[in-house]
């Protein structure tokens, strides 16, 4: 029985979750044989579960004895989240993970890798001292934070002796399928009010640094690491062994340095807004104002700043206004 959807045709067989969302895209991009699951119903946190379930399942009988991925790239949460609108997400991946460690092994000895899209800004804010890398320790300091946290813990401990693990800890992720309705990437709302001559209000010192990697960057060298764990499967069948790797551009951007290169990309001022509320100086202080990264891995495409920016503001320009 082949599962609902459809599913291309080239290279190895992958389920991208979150497949609409800024880096499952990207991801869908580097999986061209991945599987195009029905729409979940993430406004439904119980029937959103039971969906994935299904799919898991459905997933399972296309795979046969092929090489297979799930590829977790799921979520709206956003640093600035309150933990009751997080806690669905926990639930969601867990129902994903929990069906995969239930497969039958003996039916199906095809080499097999999860890998979990996991958030070093949210991990490490509370971390000291930068630069950050994998061994690292995570000092979350916002829910968001402590939501990817948790996932990172049960996705280690359902899996564990059964599936292999790659937890990416990635850096800020920006390019043009990013949704500018969504409260999250500092380019995005940069480009966004430059094009739209709308003030932005930023709540972070402009030293504050962060790494920018664009999204199909970090989807290269995640498919590279999924695609050498398939191949290291196919040699030494493995149960269960896990990585965790930061996925990163290794150069810092200061909030000013970016607001220049968009100025300069634009050739528009970015209009800035003054004042604070209590929910402006909540979020900044789950902020850290130094979160330099180590790469784990080298970037295998390196698109230059610059160039992703323009391509942001592009997307930006030829979309009608959000209302």
């Amino acid at each position: 029985m082949r599962p609902s959807g459809h599913v291309t045709t080239d290279g190895p067989k992958a389920w991208i979750i979150g497949r609409g969302g800024l880096l499952g895209r990207a991801l869908a991009r580097r999986f061209p044989q991945h599987w195009s699951a029905p729409a979940v119903p993430w406004s439904d946190p119980a029937a959103a579960t039971v969906a994935l379930r299904e799919q898991a399942e459905q997933f399972r009988r296309w795979v046969g004895d092929d090489p297979w991925s799930v590829l977790w790239a799921a979520g709206a949460g956003v640093v600035n989240s309150d933990a009751s609108a997080l806690s669905s997400e926990r639930a969601s991946l867990l129902a994903v993970v929990e069906s995969l460690a239930d497969w039958p092994q003996a039916t199906n000895d095809a080499a097999g890798v999860f890998f979990l899209a996991s958030s070093a800004g949210g991990l490490y804010a509370g971390s000291d001292p930068a630069p950050f890398d994998a061994s690292s320790t995570p000092v979350p300091r916002s829910p968001y934070g402590e939501l990817k946290l948790h996932q990172e813990s049960d996705a280690r401990r359902v899996l564990a002796g059964r599936i292999e693990l790659i937890i990416g800890r990635i850096a800020n992720l920006y390019g043009p399928d990013q949704n500018p309705s969504k409260a999250q990437g500092l380019v995005t709302r940069l480009c966004q009010a430059a094009a739209h001559r709308s003030p932005i209000n930023l709540y972070v010192p402009l030293n504050t640094l962060r790494d920018y990697v664009y999204a199909d960057d970090a989807a290269a060298v995640i498919a590279e690491r999924v695609r050498n764990r398939l191949i290291t499967d196919r040699v030494r069948p493995a149960r269960g062994d896990q990585e965790v790797i930061v996925v990163a551009s290794g150069q810092s951007t200061s909030v000013g340095q970016m607001i220049g290169v968009v100025q300069g990309v634009t050739h528009r001022r970015v209009p800035l807004a003054t004042g604070s509320s209590l929910s402006t100086r909540i979020n900044a202080q789950r902020q850290v104002i130094d979160l330099r990264l180590t790469p784990t891995y080298p970037l295998i495409e390196r698109t230059p700043l610059a160039t992703g920016v323009r391509r942001v503001f592009d997307a930006l320009v030829t979309r009608p206004r959000p209302a």
